[in-house]
């Protein structure tokens, strides 16, 4: 009898079916990998904008971190450097609120 109340509360002896009905959702459905997809892009969306954030502030973290000085004091690659951090947060900001959208769709 112990060895069946263990069976009954092991998720892998559970049928997807039975896993929704106790738990309330799918496991490995497709509103969970929604929902890591839209966890890593917002969270790629932040590093992203704090990267631009630290390069505009603070342009020579880069000659200061790698030890060299490609433009030669200009600034230029800094400026290209923040452009492309700012686009890609956008653009992770923008993938992870579509994910959002297509999650709450799905419920």
């Amino acid at each position: 009898m112990g060895d069946r109340r263990m069976q009954s509360l092991c998720v892998d002896t559970l049928s997807a079916g039975e896993y929704y009905e106790r738990w309330g959702r799918w496991v490995g459905g497709r509103r969970d990998r929604h929902m890591v997809r839209m966890v890593v892009e917002f969270v790629l969306a932040g590093v992203f904008a704090i990267l631009a954030i630290l390069t505009a502030v603070n342009p020579q973290w880069i000659e200061t971190l790698f030890g060299v000085d490609p433009d030669r004091g200009s600034g230029a690659l800094e400026w290209i450097i923040v452009a492309v951090f700012g686009v890609l947060a956008l653009l992770a900001a923008g993938l992870g609120t579509r994910t959002a959208v297509l999650r709450s769709r799905s419920a």
